[in-house]
């Protein structure tokens, strides 16, 4: 991803420009905008990439104006809108949708330098959505953004990048809907249900009502079911490992900072929580949507919970703490103490869904395990 310290970079330096950029379009686009569009390989000096004050004219409205155009063999493949930092871009999609309409750009862009949302016409061709099939907040980037950036870098196929980024959006979607119903079931919901099992009379709000918390509690039950099955499947990967010699075994002991060698053994006194397994579940989720998932293993010890990568060496992607009021998670960064071992730094946790929070970390710590 040869791109993605330039992106990584220009994140850096928002938070120090933002005030001095608040008002200031111009300056926003010098600052940020078009450093974006250099570390996507777009030459901003070169007509032949990006053509600033591009004409959109259309029939009789004439003078319109995008403020850039990303070029491929002289068309127009990106139209985009710049506005201030400031700006939250809620008013602008109007003024971009007459722009895509009158191009032949498959992509608009609209930003503020900081947020970057984009559309497409995938309800009616040449009209752009209401709604983004992406937003990319460089205030909040993560490695899975930055291999979704690179899909729309200068010469890439924008129709793949397009459908790529609409799937990310909406497995999303579908997710935080899902999430929404299995706290708080909605009617239809429950009437997917609750109307092919009640076959017998009326469908009446009072079945309804008797039927939601069954829902609630079944889809409950399945999340549940689900995350212990696929715990299971983890422990007999443990149990079948291939055998460790001597040296490997005292290596791994040094690596996991640990002078029990409990923690190195499964038993039943040994097993993970519910609560530890869904931590399991989430690690596996964010490792899996860049590495395979299946190199992510659990094992548990007495005074915490380890979520390793690469079960045959053991190496700590990170340590669940949740036997006491307080939650924490255990991360490795790559530091290690006078003996070897790796050092655990630790931080406060209050739900087991926080964990998401630490994507970044945990990716780069199964990078460098990759690397070694």
């Amino acid at each position: 991803m040869p791109f993605a310290e330039d992106i990584k970079h220009l994140a850096n330096r928002i938070s120090g420009l933002k005030e001095r950029l608040q008002n200031n379009e111009e300056a926003t686009k010098t600052a940020l905008v078009l450093p974006f569009f250099a570390a996507l390989g777009y030459d901003f000096t070169n007509l032949d990439d990006v053509e600033p004050e591009f004409d959109a004219s259309w029939a009789d409205l004439k003078g319109w104006k995008a403020d850039y155009a990303l070029m491929s063999a002289g068309k127009p493949v990106v139209i985009v809108e710049c506005k201030p930092v400031s700006n939250n871009l809620e008013r602008v999609t109007p003024q971009l949708g007459k722009y895509f309409y009158s191009t032949e750009a498959s992509v608009g862009l609209v930003t503020n330098g900081i947020l970057y949302k984009f559309y497409t016409d995938q309800d009616k061709e040449n009209v752009m959505d209401d709604h983004p099939f992406w937003v990319l907040d460089l205030e909040s980037l993560s490695d899975l953004d930055l291999e979704q950036l690179a899909k729309f870098a200068k010469g890439e196929d924008l129709t793949q990048a397009v459908e790529a980024a609409s799937a990310l959006t909406y497995i999303s979607s579908i997710r935080n809907r899902l999430a929404s119903q299995l706290e708080n079931p909605d009617d239809g919901f429950v009437d997917l249900f609750g109307r092919e099992l009640h076959s017998s009379g009326n469908y009446t709000q009072q079945i309804r009502e008797r039927f939601r918390p069954l829902v609630q509690t079944a889809f409950q039950e399945f999340i549940r079911d689900q995350i212990i099955r696929g715990a299971g499947r983890a422990a007999e990967s443990i149990t079948h490992r291939a055998p460790i010699s001597p040296e490997a075994e005292t290596a791994t002991e040094d690596l996991l900072d640990v002078a029990d060698p409990e923690e190195l053994n499964v038993g039943p006194e040994h097993q993970p929580t519910p609560e530890e397994l869904e931590g399991y579940e989430i690690v596996k989720t964010i490792i899996g949507n860049v590495f395979d998932g299946d190199q992510v293993t659990i094992r548990d010890a007495q005074q915490y919970c380890a979520i390793l990568w690469d079960n045959n060496n053991r190496r700590p992607l990170c340590r669940l703490h949740f036997n006491r009021s307080q939650k924490y998670i255990g991360l490795f960064d790559g530091t290690r103490a006078e003996s070897g071992a790796l050092i655990e730094n630790r931080y406060p946790i209050e739900t087991v869904q926080e964990i998401s929070k630490f994507e970044t970390e945990l990716v780069e710590t199964a990078r460098r395990y990759q690397s070694e």
